[in-house]
């Protein structure tokens, strides 16, 4: 069977450059992960990129990150087209699907309301606790992990029992005695 010497050559390209992004995606440090690609994610990560950060930008959706690493946007905002194409093309904002070390963690996720029983409009903090949860592989001693979320009192406390549960299974699965000394601030901003 003979192949087509252009498509072989795309295939390679192809190859390559989904080399370089995972390279760059698991063995590079972040100055900044932002989880969560909506309306306050996207802005924010786009703005410390174009700023000379280097940015991860995660989101559960894989045409959201598709569409971001393409240099364009999913969402209706005023003038974020240009801001996240610079940050694109600036080389500072990656998108990904899972998050990867980084100087600081900024959770920027919805905060749905859910009926319950007693709660009719009940905050369902079942993505902020995912997120908090999937940086526990890559969170080290010494992070700074941002709640940039509309949420109840008491939800940085539950990140910091929801990430210490992933520690201490990790570190029970490794028998290391864990070290983290890891900083909280659900008001968005830096101690």
């Amino acid at each position: 069977m003979v192949m087509d010497s252009r498509r072989v050559g795309s295939q390679r390209f192809f190859q390559k450059t989904f080399n370089i992004y995972w390279c760059c995606l698991f063995f590079m440090s972040y100055d900044l992960c932002v989880l969560g690609l909506g309306y306050i994610g996207l802005p924010t990560a786009s703005i410390f990129a174009t700023r000379g950060k280097k940015v991860l930008g995660v989101d559960v959706v894989p045409s959201v990150v598709e569409i971001i690493n393409r240099g364009e946007i999913h969402i209706e905002e005023p003038d974020l087209d240009v801001l996240v194409r610079a940050a694109v093309h600036s080389g500072n904002l990656l998108a990904g699907l899972k998050p990867a070390a980084a100087q600081t963690f900024v959770v920027a996720v919805p905060t749905p309301f859910k009926a319950t029983p007693t709660n009719p409009k009940a905050p369902d903090l079942a993505y902020v606790e995912s997120a908090t949860r999937s940086i526990a592989p890559v969170v080290a001693a010494g992070n700074l992990i941002i709640l940039e979320s509309t949420s109840p009192v008491g939800t940085t406390e539950l990140m910091r029992d929801w990430l210490f549960d992933e520690l201490a299974i990790a570190t029970a699965a490794l028998s290391l005695k864990p070290s983290y000394q890891l900083q909280l601030n659900g008001a968005g901003g830096i101690p």
